[in-house]
């Protein structure tokens, strides 16, 4: 609007043969200063609305991120109340079974099921000890977590003549989901070299190995040096341990192969998430 209106006051003839001077160039001038005034002012009054918008949106967001701080660590403190509860539970059902066992004579079928149950069940528990011990809720340190099934294990079955090797890297983490099918996987696997690989209580090494592919595929394998297994299908076994085995590594989406020629060697992989 102010350049066409400059543009007509241009082609007005304004000067005069007694006043020479060219008065339309200090109109033009003028209405350019009095543009660019108003432009400045439209410019300050626009730039203190965009800040007190700014503000008040600021003001907004960290209210807003207060409320969200504020309802995350509620939900923190119950989920590790959740996690104690859970780890106290497991621990009672332990000690009740315990009990059980001390009512029944030692050489009852039903003990050595009792203890299995035991070491089952402290294998959960133990997921849900080091989630509240750590404050990560999420996941769990995969080495210390099989260091202490392996002890555990170890101690149940009164075999200090077998030493575990465990192979994992230091921080490694695996998510709860996959953590506690793994213990499991992992008690199962320990309890039947305690059991079987060396009858004689002669000493002898065992290894656990968990790498992770470029794929995000993780590998698990656990061997041993011990007397090995006879050749059979062992997908088809009838044993709770093997079948419980299969379940997990099922729920896993991960396959299973075991070699008994020379000592036993279990090689399980499955993806890292879900």
């Amino acid at each position: 609007f102010y350049l066409i209106a400059l543009l007509l006051l241009r082609g007005i003839p304004l000067s005069t043969s007694e006043n020479t001077l060219d008065i339309d160039d200090y109109i033009i001038a003028g209405s350019l200063l009095l543009m660019a005034g108003f432009i400045i002012n439209s410019t300050v009054q626009r730039r203190k609305t965009l800040l007190q918008t700014a503000k008040n949106e600021t003001a907004r967001s960290e209210q807003y991120a207060r409320k969200l701080e504020q309802s995350l660590a509620e939900k923190e403190i119950l989920l590790h109340e959740v996690h104690h509860r859970v780890k106290n539970n497991l621990n009672v059902a332990m000690s009740l079974q315990r009990m059980q066992i001390r009512n029944l004579p030692p050489e009852n079928e039903a003990v050595a099921a009792l203890d299995e149950s035991i070491g089952r069940l402290n294998s959960m528990a133990l997921v849900h000890e080091r989630l509240y011990a750590a404050g990560n809720l999420k996941a769990v340190e995969f080495k210390p977590y099989i260091v202490a099934i392996s002890d555990a294990v170890v101690r149940s079955f009164k075999k200090p003549n077998i030493r575990f090797v465990v192979n994992v890297e230091d921080g490694f983490s695996i998510e709860l989901t996959r953590a506690v099918p793994c213990g499991l996987i992992l008690n199962e696997l320990i309890t039947n070299i305690c059991k079987h690989a060396f009858p004689h209580d002669e000493p002898g090494d065992a290894e656990i190995t968990f790498t992770m592919s470029t794929s995000n595929m993780v590998t698990l394998i656990v061997s041993d040096a011990g007397v090995g297994i006879p050749d059979q299908d062992w997908t088809a076994s009838n044993s709770l341990g093997m079948h419980l085995i299969n379940l997990l590594t099922e729920q896993l989406a991960g396959t299973i192969s075991i070699d008994g020629s020379a000592g036993t060697t279990v090689i399980i992989s499955f993806p890292l998430a879900e």
